[in-house]
């Protein structure tokens, strides 16, 4: 009897306590119990101890409470109570603040040190895009054909450079129109090549420039036009492998590099590869004053060459990468090629000059033993005032960097920042001569440079082409460069 006294108990009064929901603000309603025996008095039901969330809403006129979406402990994420933040509710940042920060994280994860900093590396990349418009005359078309326009990247480089031990060494691969290994070099950090106790330089071996020619020897990323002048782009020699050594007299009046190259590459940026070649190059500076913001720089160049495959072959585009050749002298029979190259640079304040004559020797009788040869005159000025400044030890023009960096508004205006530069240059070619007919090209370009800060710079260039006896055109190029030094 006593036990189902129990259950009846447990029934009418323990279940309805766990199971009933009661809004504390009402009066607890009497529940109808269920039919009992007459002994047994009917209990009151209890009301539940966990009351229902408070209500959220907030007064009129006050603002909204936000909640993070964030489920509490053993509740359902479908919770009506649950109220998500506005994903437009984000403090104001400006561009500047946020390509600030871009630039130290790429720094952060494209830096490396190992080996308790025996070895540091940086990795970066650069690019130039270009786009080009050519117009040719009706007797040039008739000649060469159309000349489509384009749009496509004329440089575009991953490159790696650091530090081992005492060697420095760098690395650069072009994915863009001439696809493949730039540079890849080492080079001492403390002295160099030593014969008998004597230092002859610092010493540098791998595949990179040879030392020839002031315009070839100016980085890629910092020439002043979109492609280097006539001559040299169609005579001078670009990378090779092989080893140099090169230095600069204690004042910096003096420059001097020599080297011994072999195998390379033959691109639009080197026109000739050999088996072996010897190359030098000597500077000096008879005038040099206020640091360097008044110079004037003398140089000259030789190179003793065997072309590869005992032939020669010189091409001149329209100082256009993506323009074809408007000379050509096809593959010509010869064992030696002799370069022979002069050159000046002169800069006062923000006004600059340059000029370079460069010719060709072939040992080839089955041709006559032609020379080729030509002259590139360039000068410019910065409208802000800067001076372009020159590398003492290399004996070549270096990066230009805006002391302000553009910050917004009206580019034009020199109080925000950024640096205007002004540039024309006359060019001509001269690829016949003995029994070879490959053209002669005369060019002049006017061009203007934006740099906004040290990494960027926007060029465009107007280049008025004429080849003899074929006609002429008129040749658009605007170009955006990137480039981490």
């Amino acid at each position: 009897m006593a036990a189902g006294l129990t259950a009846v108990f447990f029934l009418l009064v323990v279940v309805p306590s766990v199971g009933a929901q009661v809004d504390p603000t009402q009066p607890s309603p009497q529940a109808e119990p269920p039919p009992v025996p007459p002994a047994v008095p009917s209990p009151v039901p209890t009301p539940s101890a966990e009351p229902e969330a408070a209500d959220t809403s907030q007064p009129p006129g006050e603002p909204e409470t936000r909640v993070e979406a964030v489920p509490e402990e053993d509740e359902d994420a479908s919770s009506d109570r649950i109220r998500y933040r506005d994903p437009l509710d984000i403090d104001y940042e400006p561009v500047k603040d946020k390509w600030d920060r871009f630039e130290q994280s790429l720094l952060g994860i494209t830096r490396y040190s190992f080996f308790d900093d025996k070895l540091r590396f940086r990795l970066g990349f650069r690019f130039q895009a270009d786009g080009t418009l050519a117009t040719p005359s009706d007797q040039l078309e008739a000649s060469l054909g159309e000349l489509p326009d384009t749009a496509d990247f004329r440089r575009l480089r991953l490159f790696g450079e650091g530090i081992l031990g005492t060697m420095y060494f760098r690395v650069e691969f072009d994915f863009a129109a001439d696809a493949g290994v730039k540079t890849a070099y080492l080079e001492g950090r403390k002295g160099g090549l030593e014969i008998w106790g004597h230092l002859l330089g610092k010493f540098r071996y791998g595949y990179f420039q040879e030392p020839f020619s002031l315009e070839k020897n100016v980085s890629s990323f910092d020439t002043t036009f979109a492609e280097v002048s006539l001559p040299i782009e169609a005579i001078g020699p670009g990378n090779n492998l092989g080893a140099m050594v090169y230095d600069a007299s204690s004042n910096r009046r003096f420059t001097w590099a020599a080297g011994a190259f072999s195998w390379g590459r033959e691109t639009s940026d080197n026109a000739s590869s050999s088996l072996l070649s010897l190359s030098g190059r000597l500077g000096y500076q008879p005038v040099r004053y206020n640091e360097g913001r008044r110079m004037l720089h003398l140089g000259l160049s030789i190179s003793s060459r065997s072309p590869t495959g005992d032939a020669e072959r010189f091409q001149a585009r329209p100082e256009a990468r993506f323009v074809e050749n408007f000379a050509d002298t096809g593959d010509i029979p010869t064992y030696t090629n002799n370069l022979l190259g002069l050159e000046a640079a002169w800069k006062g304040g923000s006004s600059w000059a340059q000029a370079e004559w460069i010719q060709s020797r072939l040992d080839s009788p089955e041709t006559g033993d032609p020379h080729f040869g030509g002259i590139a005159l360039q000068a410019g000025t910065f409208l802000t005032g800067q001076s372009r400044p020159w590398d003492d030890l290399f004996g070549v023009w270096g990066r230009v960097r805006p002391e302000q960096n553009y910050r917004g508004g009206n580019p034009f205006k020199a109080a925000n920042g950024g640096v205007w530069e002004l540039a024309a240059r006359y060019s001509t070619v001269d690829l016949t001569d003995g029994t070879v007919d490959g053209g002669m090209v005369r060019d002049l370009t006017a061009g203007i440079n934006w740099y906004p800060n040290s990494t960027s710079k926007l060029q465009f260039n107007w280049v008025h082409s004429r080849v003899e006896d074929s006609g002429y055109a008129n040749i658009w190029i605007l170009r955006y460069q990137f480039a981490i030094k």
